[in-house]
């Protein structure tokens, strides 16, 4: 039972030592009851078989999937006003790729509430280069970022990231004024739609009221023409009286 536990290195050591008796018994000069050719054939195989044991020791064990370790490649890419800004190619200080990217769209968004020209420029850093928006820090180049494809320098490849930020930036600035130039307009045809609907409708009514209008002076023209005529007629009746009188 004691044996049944032991590791197959142990049990590869414990049968190549009861091997090597074996073999020196067998090299001993024969005897006149065995013949000699079977003990040469019997030491060369235990030699073979002891010859096994030791390259099955010497092998490596392989690695369990487990064990192996496979280096991270993710690469994310930064974009702005639907333009590429910069391929974020390896995590820094813990930080992924994915999430340097998201962390650098909300800097460049807080940067661009704030009022005014918005600059952005590369400089020097402990962790390679950062690209900042008039000082502010937006994200970082670091030597693992760079595009071993292309060659560039650390320097150039902030410099490219930092005048694609500043093209998205402008772009993004045009966008909006024509924005605003488009709203201000429909403002100023809505307004002028609503004067234009306000000059018609008080037009039917000025119309409107000169027919009410007229048509009362009218009745009132007419009746007045009415009562004069009786009057008229009432005076006349009663000159002619008095005359035949």
């Amino acid at each position: 039972m004691h044996h049944a536990h032991q590791s197959p290195e142990k049990k590869k050591t414990r049968g190549a030592s009861m091997l090597l008796p074996q073999v020196a018994n067998l090299c001993k000069p024969p005897g006149p009851k065995g013949p000699r050719f079977m003990r040469s054939i019997l030491v060369l195989l235990v030699l073979t078989l002891f010859g096994s044991f030791s390259a099955a020791e010497s092998l490596p064990t392989p690695l369990a999937p487990s064990q192996v370790s496979v280096a991270p490649t993710e690469s994310a890419d930064l974009t702005f006003f639907n333009r590429k800004v910069f391929t974020f190619r390896a995590p820094l200080i813990g930080v992924s790729a994915h999430d340097r990217a998201k962390r650098a769209q909300a800097r460049i968004a807080d940067q661009l509430s704030i009022a005014g020209p918005h600059v952005a420029a590369a400089k020097p850093d402990l962790l390679g280069y950062q690209v900042h928006i008039n000082g502010a820090a937006i994200f970082w180049v670091s030597p693992s970022d760079r595009d071993t494809a292309r060659e560039d320098s650390l320097e150039a490849t902030a410099q490219k990231a930092a005048a694609a930020l500043q093209q998205a930036i402008n772009d993004s600035a045009e966008a909006r004024n024509l924005e605003a130039l488009l709203r201000a307009l429909g403002l100023a045809a809505l307004a002028t739609a609503v004067a234009a609907a306000v000059g018609w409708a008080a037009s039917r009514v000025h119309r409107l009221a000169a027919r009410v209008l007229t048509a009362a002076t009218a009745k009132h023209s007419a009746a007045w023409s009415g009562t004069l005529r009786r009057s008229d007629e009432t005076a006349k009746c009663g000159l002619s009286a008095g005359n035949s009188i």
